[in-house]
């Protein structure tokens, strides 16, 4: 009778990554973009600590 009070059964719902796959995400990607950044660097300036930031920052 009122069928826009049932629930849409077509869409489907992903189920939530657990703590543990979202940590090892974040992980994986810091480690593979501190290998990257700092791998042949001699001499730290502020272009590489500006890079280091934004790597922190976007690694989550």
């Amino acid at each position: 009778m009122f069928s826009f009070f049932k629930k849409d059964k077509s869409t489907k719902v992903e189920k939530p990554q657990s703590l543990k796959e979202r940590l090892s995400k974040s992980r994986k990607k810091l480690g593979s973009g501190l290998a990257s950044l700092l791998l042949g660097k001699k001499s730290i300036n502020d272009d590489l600590l500006d890079e280091l930031e934004m790597l922190l920052i976007t690694a989550d």
